[in-house]
C-alpha cells in the first residue's frame, strides 16, 4: 500500500521508543507499551508467551513493527473491522458511534474471558443471499423477503425496506431487471492491511455479476439503518475495493445504500485523490476513541 504525504508527515512525528531484545528473544511478565502521536494513542498488550527471533534480525525494532508481530492473529473489533461497519462509524452520529464502540469492547471483554463475540450471526446475511439468488433469476426476492419474516419476526421492520430499496437499484439504477445477469457461484473477498496503525479493513461476500455475457460488476451493500453513506463515504469504499480486490477492474467496483436506493461507482462518484488521507484520518480518530473508552 503506498503511503501519502499525510501518513510519511505521521510517522516522522511518532515518538518512536525502541525496544532492545537481549540475545535475540524476549520473554517476561506482560507489558503495555504506547505508541504516541500529537492526535492518537495506542496502548497494546504484549503476549507473555517467549518469542524467538531469526539470529540475523537486528536487535533494535520500532516499536510498532514489534507490536505488530506480537498482536499479529489477535482479532479485535476495530483492528479488524469490516469495511461497511468502518464507514458507519466513520459517519454515525457521535451518541452512536460510542454505542457501537462500547458495545464492541464488551464483546471483546466476553471473548477474552472464554466467552463468544457472536451475538447470533449476520442479521443481513440472509437477505443478501436471497438478492443474489433474485438477481439470478431462481427466486423472487419478494417472497424470499416474506418467507425470511414469517421465519424469523426480527427480520419484519428492515426486511422489507431493504426489499424495495434493492428493487428499486436493480430496475431503475443499476438497470439489471431485464437483462441476463449470471451470478458467479464465489462471492468476492479481500482485505486492506494498514501496516502503521496495527488495521485490517475487511471486504466479505461482495457480488460479482455477468451481466449480457458482456461486463462485470462488483457490488458490495452498505446496510445501516443509520447514518446514510454520504459521497465521501462512497468515495472511500471504492478507494478501499479497488485496494484490497487488485484483480478486478477498479471500474466495475460499486457500492449500494439499499435503504437510500443510491449507490456509488466510480464512473458517478469519482475519485478524487485524497481518498487514503481522508480514510487514515478518519480510521485513527476511529481507533483513539476506542482505545480511551477501553479505559473509562
Amino acid at each position: 500500500m503506498q503511503r501519502d504525504a499525510a501518513s510519511a508527515h505521521h510517522r516522522r512525528n511518532l515518538n518512536t521508543k525502541f525496544l532492545d531484545l537481549d540475545g535475540g528473544k524476549w520473554a517476561g511478565k506482560a507489558k503495555t507499551l504506547e505508541i504516541r502521536s500529537s492526535n492518537f494513542c495506542v496502548p497494546t498488550l504484549l503476549s507473555s508467551e517467549e518469542i524467538v527471533l531469526p539470529p540475523c534480525v537486528d536487535r533494535k525494532f520500532e516499536v510498532m513493527l514489534v507490536l505488530q508481530s506480537m498482536t499479529s492473529g489477535a482479532c479485535m473489533s476495530v483492528l479488524d473491522i469490516p469495511l461497511r461497519k468502518a464507514l458507519q462509524l466513520f459517519y454515525a452520529p457521535q451518541p452512536l458511534r460510542r454505542k457501537i464502540l462500547k458495545e464492541d469492547i464488551r464483546l471483546d471483554r466476553r471473548k477474552e474471558a472464554g466467552g463468544t463475540r457472536s451475538r447470533g450471526g449476520d442479521f443481513y446475511l440472509p437477505f443478501w443471499s436471497d438478492v443474489k439468488r433474485h438477481i439470478s433469476g431462481d427466486c423472487d426476492l419478494t417472497q424470499l423477503t416474506d418467507d425470511r419474516m414469517k421465519s424469523n419476526r426480527n427480520f419484519k421492520r428492515l426486511y422489507p425496506l431493504l426489499k424495495e430499496g434493492v428493487l428499486e437499484l436493480l430496475s431503475a439504477k443499476l438497470r439489471w431487471s431485464n437483462e441476463p445477469v449470471e451470478i458467479v457461484p464465489q462471492s468476492v473477498h479481500g482485505t486492506l492491511r494498514i501496516e502503521d496503525l496495527g488495521g485490517t479493513i475487511r471486504i466479505k461476500d461482495a457480488l460479482q455479476a455477468r451481466v449480457r455475457g458482456e461486463y462485470t460488476r462488483i457490488v458490495y451493500p452498505y446496510f445501516s439503518e443509520e447514518p446514510a453513506l454520504p459521497e465521501e463515504g462512497g468515495r472511500l469504499g471504492l478507494w478501499v475495493m479497488q485496494q484490497a480486490l487488485t484483480e478486478l477492474d477498479p471500474g466495475d467496483m460499486r457500492i449500494i445504500d439499499a435503504l437510500r436506493r443510491t449507490f456509488f461507482a466510480p464512473q458517478t462518484t469519482p475519485l478524487q485523490g485524497n481518498e487514503e488521507a481522508v480514510f487514515r484520518e478518519n480510521y485513527m480518530s476511529l481507533i483513539g476513541e476506542w482505545e480511551r473508552l477501553k479505559h473509562e
